[in-house]
C-alpha cells in the first residue's frame, strides 16, 4: 500500500437504522427506518438507500439476546461497509459504518464494537431506543476521535519520507565516499608503481655510477704508475749520463 492512498483514507459516516426481522434483511423488500446517523468528511455521498442494499445482498449473522455477531465487511470501488446486528426487542438494530476502501478495517470493527457495547451496556439511557440526538451524540463521541485518523496517518507517512530521505542522502554519502576511497586507491597504486619504476631506474644508476667510479680509479691508478715510471726512466737515464 503506497503512502498517497493512506493519506485519501477517510471515515465517512456512521448509521443506526432498524431491521423488523431477521428475515427482512434479506428479503427482497428489504425493509428497515434510519434512527440516526453522523457524518464526517464526505459523508453525504453515502445514501441511505445504499446501505440497506449492502445488508439486503449481504446479510450478517443473526444476532442473540446475549451475544452481537462480528461485524461483516463488504467492500465496493468506491466505499468500505462495516455494520453488525445487535437485537433489542421487538427490533434488530443494524449499527452500520462507511467510510473509502482503503481505510482500516479493524479500526472500523473496533468502533462498531465499542457503538454495540455501549447500547447494550446500559451507558446510553434507553439503549437502542434513546432517543436519537442521544444516540447521534453517542456514534459522533466514537466516530470523532477517528476522524483524524487520516490526518494521524499523514503525519506519519511525513515522517517515514523524512527517514527515507534521510536514508538517501546517507546512501549518497557513503556512494560519494566510496568513488572518493576508489580514487585514492587507485592514485596509492599509480604511486606504488611509479615508485617501482624510480627503485629500478635508480638501481641500475647506481650500478652505472659504480662501473664510472672503477674506470676512474683504473685510469687514475694508470696515469700515477706512467708518471712514477718516467720520473723513474728520467732518473735512471741521469744517472748513466752522470757515471759515464
Amino acid at each position: 500500500m503506497n503512502s498517497s492512498n493512506l493519506v485519501d483514507d477517510t471515515l465517512q459516516t456512521i448509521l443506526l437504522f432498524t431491521l423488523p426481522n431477521p428475515l427482512m434483511v434479506s428479503s427482497e423488500e428489504g425493509g428497515g427506518t434510519l434512527i440516526c446517523r453522523y457524518d464526517g468528511e464526505g459523508g453525504m455521498g453515502v445514501r441511505f438507500e445504499d446501505c440497506k442494499e449492502i445488508v439486503r445482498r449481504h446479510p450478517p449473522p443473526s444476532p442473540t439476546l446475549t451475544t452481537t455477531p462480528s461485524p461483516t465487511v463488504i467492500t465496493t470501488n468506491t466505499t468500505k461497509y462495516v455494520y453488525s446486528l445487535s437485537t433489542s426487542p421487538p427490533s434488530i438494530y443494524c449499527l452500520m459504518l462507511c467510510s473509502t476502501p482503503n481505510f482500516s478495517t479493524s479500526k472500523m470493527q473496533q468502533i462498531i464494537t465499542l457503538s454495540h457495547s455501549g447500547l447494550s451496556s446500559g451507558k446510553i439511557k434507553g439503549g437502542y431506543a434513546a432517543k436519537p440526538s442521544e444516540l447521534s451524540s453517542h456514534l459522533k463521541s466514537l466516530f470523532k476521535p477517528n476522524a483524524n485518523y487520516k490526518t494521524q496517518i499523514s503525519n506519519i507517512n511525513e515522517k517515514l519520507d523524512d527517514v527515507k530521505a534521510t536514508m538517501s542522502d546517507n546512501i549518497g554519502v557513503m556512494l560519494e565516499n566510496s568513488e572518493k576511497v576508489e580514487a585514492i586507491e587507485g592514485v596509492s597504486q599509480e604511486l606504488q608503481q611509479q615508485s617501482l619504476v624510480f627503485r629500478k631506474k635508480s638501481t641500475k644508476l647506481k650500478r652505472v655510477l659504480r662501473c664510472k667510479n672503477r674506470k676512474m680509479t683504473l685510469i687514475m691508478v694508470a696515469l700515477v704508475l706512467l708518471v712514477i715510471g718516467i720520473i723513474v726512466a728520467i732518473i735512471v737515464i741521469n744517472a748513466k749520463t752522470s757515471g759515464n
